[in-house]
């Protein structure tokens, strides 16, 4: 019985997905003449838990800006989706009103350096060529974190240093609502199958680099212990109340960025 509804999940599912995309394309063609978003997200941008759910934007906190503006949705549009991604799709679409991007941890993540190493051959090369340097590169993989992971060293995408001009390239974009990070609980795995790596906290520094920097930002760098615990399935991935905090934040401050006297005349 359980094979049978395995199954029969993953042979609706794209179903599912495909109806989510075609009621978004509904509200695009009834909201044309409304201001244009683009919102682009990682796997924290959807509910994780149960086939209905998974990368639907009505099971996250984009429902409400996806009903009432011309939205266009981007949820992990690429595998391990990234800032560079990101960069390479927006160069190629029309102009928004208002970008909100959630993505980044998995950019900054500490993970095995192989797989490093493997996005620097699979990625945008025009993007990465622009923003670092070969001589960058081959430094930011032969310098050690000090770190293991599963028997191999780790590394994040980029450093620190790196992630600045990245930052920098990001500041570019008018209007853009950046989403941060927040940490994680050392010795919780909640749902998360194995043990993240030890040196996984180095994200908040990465996360802090870009919420000071622009303009922005839903920091999320603070959050403690408990809410982390309470707001997310497996330290990384918002649950259901999680998403419905961040759809609070979310929609208070598109409203700010793109109603700004409507805002204003109701304070």
């Amino acid at each position: 019985m359980t094979r049978i509804v395995a199954r029969l999940i993953r042979f609706t599912h794209p179903l599912v997905v495909w109806g989510a995309k075609a009621v978004c394309a509904f509200y695009r063609f009834r909201n044309a003449s409304r201001k244009r978003i683009l919102i682009y997200t990682d796997s924290r941008g959807y509910d994780i838990i149960g086939w209905l759910r998974h990368r639907n934007p009505f099971y996250s906190y984009m429902d409400n800006l996806v009903k009432r503006y011309n939205v266009d949705v981007q949820i992990v549009p690429e595998f391990s989706t990234t800032l560079i991604d990101f960069l390479s799709y927006y160069e190629r679409a029309e102009p928004f009103d208002l970008v909100i991007l959630h993505c980044g941890i998995v950019d900054f993540s500490r993970r095995h350096k192989s797989v490093v190493e493997q996005f620097y051959r699979t990625k945008d090369q025009g993007i990465l060529g622009r923003l670092f340097t070969t001589e960058e590169i081959a430094s930011h993989l032969a310098t050690p974190t000090g770190f293991t992971y599963e028997g191999e060293e780790t590394r994040s995408f980029y450093s620190l240093a790196m992630a600045e001009k990245v930052a920098r390239e990001v500041e570019k974009i008018p209007e853009l609502l950046w989403i941060g990070c927040h940490g994680l609980v050392a010795g919780w795995r909640g749902n998360y199958w194995k043990d993240r790596p030890v040196d996984m906290p180095v994200i908040l520094d990465y996360s802090r680099l870009f919420s000071h920097r622009l303009k922005n930002a839903i920091s999320l760098e603070d959050w403690s212990d408990d809410l982390i615990m309470r707001y997310t399935y497996d330290n990384v991935h918002l649950n259901t109340a999680g998403l419905a905090h961040l759809r609070e934040k979310v929609d208070e401050t598109a409203m700010t960025i793109l109603e700004p006297a409507s805002r204003s005349s109701t304070v």
